[in-house]
């Protein structure tokens, strides 16, 4: 897909400062606290939400009359992790009456439902934390509080306008909430009531030992890309110290069989090695192993999750790219693209299908529709992703009961159930809702350049100046630069089939600089030869493998040389 490049305007001939100016830094103070972190300073009280009085109040009280508590916890990372941290902490206090609870991504779907609902209260259960889900779930709560069931609600998706009758709702972004910072995921709230739980009541704890907690605080934030900006900044800054040190088996066990140097962990070894092992689970089994594998304190079991999580995560990566070079494939032979592309197979698992069509959109820049089932027990289920051509969900209720049992999500990004025996309908009943909805102009994506360089300037001076700006993710993007006419020394491709791409580019002195790109061989649009001139957007990293240091760039795009 082409991207527009655009060279930031020049503002100030201190490169820090542009870096900064760019990221929303505009002050010494502000600089100051973004370069150095503090963990007082710095984490605000988390008495300052509205609810969280009324909750930590609920909650000592539980535990001190040992009701029992049913943690609610979505199946991705974010849910996964945030009910690790609620585990880790009853475990700490002595407290044993305690379940967590995940349900099937695929047989319960998201968030609360009745079923678990009835089973809870068959149970006997007195309280029910949830943790990255349940703003929107009424109906379930309804049936909770009728059976005499308090419901705190953790999460940090939008309210809708009706709230659910909870006992207690910790929601960023409720109507009222004055909370300085919003862009917390669910770990990250989690974080802050297991902090006010025991600033109140100590629980005979050492003083501190909650940081221990930072390390799944920091994975999910940077799995769920939220913001890392503020309070989410912090959390992962220090996460990240706390993952040097880490005492979970299973964390221990993962970073050996990824071969991540655990003492200089950085946020792409959780973003693209850690992360995507702890969702799988819920994409191609069960969340429960990915919270199994962050709590045990077996080596042994340790060992047997890593290396389950990682054969399934393997197998994921091999279907995903089987189905998207066949799809490529058609695609490729027709005549015209269609205004929506719309695929799918009973044969095709639900999980990968994020994953593949977020490939398809990013080569064709067309919105796509995806469906599978993968398991005969299942519903056909789907996803849809959209470039902004279209509203998605505009598009799903034109639709509507026609065809599907369930729909929603977001401008851009969708999902749906589908009734039995109605797939057939799915093509023709997209085709008519889009001539009936709006579509929009679309400019090519932007790709923001934060300044220009020569290849002279690509050194270690350089490297660790890009580095006080860690940890990166969204909002705080690795800063992307300009540089133009450069020639191939040499090019290798690799991975899978040669689906990435390895360039050197000589220095003056002769030394050699790679740069890498993942994927990059089925996104360009031209070949790449020895002693051909082509420009570059890359960032600067430091590659460590097996011991070994190398400086690179990381390619994020690239182009015939103008």
């Amino acid at each position: 897909m082409n991207k527009k490049w655009v060279l930031r305007e020049k503002i100030s001939d201190d490169l820090e400062n542009q870096i900064l100016f760019y990221r929303g830094i505009k002050t010494e103070e502000g600089a100051e606290k973004f370069f150095n972190p503090d963990y007082k300073r710095d984490l605000r009280d988390p008495f300052l939400f509205s609810a969280m009085e009324k909750i930590v109040v609920r909650i000592i009280k539980a535990v001190e009359n040992n009701e029992k508590i049913v943690i609610f916890g979505d199946y991705d990372a974010d849910g996964v992790c945030a009910s690790v941290i609620f585990h880790d902490f009853f475990k700490k206090i002595g407290f044993e009456n305690f379940k967590v609870y995940i349900p099937d991504r695929n047989r319960e779907g998201y968030g609360l439902n009745v079923a678990a609902i009835d089973s809870f209260l068959e149970n006997k259960v007195n309280l029910i934390i949830t943790v990255d889900c349940g703003i929107s779930d009424f109906e379930e709560i309804k049936r909770a509080k009728k059976g005499k069931v308090d419901v705190i609600v953790v999460d940090h998706h939008l309210p809708p306008e009706k709230l659910p009758p909870a006992f207690a709702i910790l929601d960023p972004f409720l109507e009222g909430e004055n909370y300085p910072f919003k862009q917390f995921c669910g770990a990250g709230l989690a974080f802050k009531i297991v902090s006010a739980l025991i600033c109140r009541e100590p629980f005979k704890i050492i003083p501190g030992w909650e940081k221990w907690l930072l390390d799944v605080a920091a994975i999910a934030t940077i799995a769920d890309m939220f913001s890392l900006t503020d309070e989410s900044r912090v959390l992962v800054f220090f996460g990240l110290e706390v993952l040097k040190k880490t005492r979970r088996p299973g964390l221990i066990s993962i970073f050996q069989k990824l071969r991540i140097d655990k003492l200089n962990i950085t946020e792409d070894d959780i973003g693209f090695l850690v992360a995507p092992c702890v969702n799988v689970a819920s994409r191609m089994a069960h969340a429960t192993i990915s919270f199994s594998l962050l709590t045990t304190a077996s080596p042994e079991e340790a060992e047997s999750f890593s290396q389950k999580l990682i054969g399934i995560n393997n197998e994921r990566k091999k279907i995903t790219e089987e189905l998207f070079k066949k799809v490529d494939s058609d695609l490729s032979q027709l005549s015209a693209l269609p205004e929506v592309i719309v695929l799918g197979d009973e044969s095709w698992p639900i999980g990968i299908l994020p994953l593949l069509l977020n490939k398809i959109l990013d080569k064709y820049n067309r919105p796509v529709i995806g469906w599978g089932r993968g398991d005969a027990s299942y519903k056909i289920k789907g996803s849809c992703r959209s470039n902004g051509r279209i509203n998605l969900v505009e598009l799903l209720t034109e639709i509507g009961d026609k065809i599907f049992i369930e729909y929603g999500g977001h401008a851009v990004s969708a999902g749906f159930a589908v009734k039995e025996g109605k797939i057939s309908d799915l093509n023709k009943e997209v085709e008519k809702a889009y001539q009936k909805i709006a579509y929009y102009d679309i400019e090519p994506p932007v790709l923001w350049l934060d300044a220009e360089l020569n290849l002279e300037e690509i050194d270690r001076n350089l490297l660790n100046f890009i580095g006080r700006f860690r940890p990166f993710g969204s909002e705080n993007p690795k800063p992307v630069f300009l540089l133009t006419n450069l020639k191939v020394h040499d090019i290798r491709v690799f991975g899978n089939g040669g689906i990435h791409l390895e360039i050197g580019f000589r220095k003056n002195s002769g030394e050699i600089i790679r740069a890498i790109g993942f994927f990059m061989v089925e996104r360009l649009d031209f070949s790449v030869e020895k002693g051909a001139l082509v420009d570059l957007a890359a960032s600067v990293e430091e590659n460590i493998f097996n011991g070994y240091s190398e400086l690179r760039m990381r390619v994020v795009d690239m182009r015939k040389a103008r």
